[in-house]
């Protein structure tokens, strides 16, 4: 899964598995420090260790109950002779 990381230059999108650490900084702030390529690079990232813990884990839970929800959905619908339901794609707009 991508995760996206604001910095005071920016945002940083990497992926999860490539996380290595995410430790508490100064004021509000967090390191992270991640695989790229055969490298560790570090960041300065916005929001505690923990408040950025505690979102990557979220969205990757309502990752999966979106993935267990559609595919639910197209059991239910093939098992009632109807064709699969779309996958959506881009950005969701709610």
């Amino acid at each position: 899964m991508l995760c996206t990381f604001t910095t005071r230059d920016g945002m940083v999108i990497i992926r999860s598995d490539d996380i290595r650490l995410i430790e508490d900084g100064a004021s509000n702030s967090a390191e992270l420090i991640w695989l790229m390529g055969d490298e560790l690079t570090t960041r300065t990232i916005q929001g505690t260790a923990t408040e950025n813990r505690d979102r990557i884990q979220q969205e990757e839970l309502d990752l999966i109950a979106r993935v267990e929800a559609h595919r639910y959905e197209t059991q239910r619908r093939l098992s009632e002779g109807y064709p699969v339901p779309p996958v959506a794609r881009g950005k969701q707009v709610r």
